[in-house]
């Protein structure tokens, strides 16, 4: 009998029908080999690769990984390893075979997220979810919410990013903005074709997209579970770096790559649901309006925003985007309804949304990732 969660998890992935789809799939597509993936506190994507006849073994068993990967292998000024140091147990990462993928771009590759536990022989907390991994950090925290309120939080998100290369110079008067101008969008028409495709591809619903600034671009897909779109912002960030390699350009999610334009951010929308309805909204209501339950969440995200900034703007980059206050960024702890630079709007009837996340400051380009 299952008594840890990882006994839990394992006896999961040998009794569900997911690990024999998987293998199917494997030998009908002619997949090599697979990654196995873990996100790291600052959202970078860890892992290892293996030959894929070896992913039903794992499926049980897992893989072991330095549990300092967990943050990015980085150490104090002293030079100790973040997590434990070098002596730390390693952490045993389970695949959930609901998320495996083959690559749309080379369909020899899949990909396959994991979560990560302590190991089996440590006497403290052997089985147990290792407490840095982020994306089971989440899972965790969104079914214990639910457990409480019988609410589901779905969300969205708008991931601005900035490409740099040959004929995507955009040109304008200085006096005014490139925004929204189709013609910037056909320069970077390669991009676009490329990111929606292979996004489609991975399961994230492309709905629509604009320009923003020079080279900047956000192309967005619709709102989920909130699990669901923290994996597919994760999917997003990788399809674009690839799509970056292929075109022999630089993509960056840094949120203020110039001080003058605009910054990247990744502005979060979310409403809480129970039993399919939209609980932040009053049914039969057109106009902007928050339902007491609303009111509240809304009341929530604002007490905690101060402390929240550890996340939402996790580098100093972040507050370069902040400071440039007006170029749609916000600088106040405050909410309101047609003024983009508040830390949450309310942006339709039951949807509110919060402007302060920021992408980790990570640049791609055919020679860094």
């Amino acid at each position: 009998m299952a008594t840890t969660a990882l006994d839990r998890h394992r006896e999961e992935n040998a009794s569900s029908d997911a690990l024999s789809s998987v293998m199917a799939t494997i030998k009908e597509q002619g997949v090599e080999c697979v990654y196995l993936q873990s996100v790291t506190v600052t959202g970078r994507v860890v892992g290892k690769v293996l030959p894929a006849r070896h992913l039903e073994r794992i499926a049980g068993k897992g893989i072991q990984q330095h549990r300092t990967a967990a943050a990015n292998l980085q150490t104090t000024r002293e030079g100790v390893l973040l997590g434990g140091g070098v002596e730390a147990a390693e952490y045993t990462a389970l695949p959930d075979l609901d998320t495996f993928a083959v690559l749309p771009w080379d369909s020899t590759m899949a990909r396959v997220f994991c979560r990560l536990y302590e190991p089996d022989h440590i006497a403290e907390r052997a089985g147990e979810p290792y407490a840095c991994d982020s994306r089971g950090l989440l899972k965790r925290v969104h079914a214990g919410f639910t457990d409480r309120t019988g609410l589901e939080l779905r969300s969205g998100t708008e991931p601005e990013m900035t490409w740099r290369g040959p004929g995507l110079e955009a040109s304008f008067r200085p006096e005014s903005s490139p925004a929204y101008h189709i013609e910037h969008l056909e320069r970077g028409r390669p991009i676009i074709q490329k990111v929606i495709s292979y996004a489609q591809a991975l399961g994230l619903d492309m709905v629509e997209g604009d320009y923003e600034d020079e080279g900047q671009f956000e192309l967005n897909w619709m709102y989920d579970h909130a699990d669901l779109t923290a994996d597919r912002l994760t999917t997003y960030r990788q399809v674009c770096k690839q799509v970056a390699r292929e075109l022999g350009i630089e993509a960056s999610f840094m949120p203020k790559p110039a001080t003058g334009m605009m910054g990247n951010g990744c502005h979060h929308n979310f409403s809480l649901w129970r039993d399919g309805e939209n609980v932040l909204a009053e049914p039969g209501r057109t106009d902007m309006h928050l339902t007491e339950i609303g009111q509240h969440a809304l009341g929530g995200v604002l007490m905690h925003a101060a402390a929240a900034m550890l996340v939402y703007g996790s580098t100093v980059n972040s507050y370069k985007r902040y400071w440039d206050a007006g170029q749609f960024a916000p600088s106040k702890i405050n909410w309101g309804m047609d003024n983009k630079t508040c830390t949450v709007r309310l942006s339709t009837n039951g949807r509110l949304e919060l402007s302060s996340p920021t992408p980790p400051s990570i640049p791609t380009s055919p020679t860094r990732s």
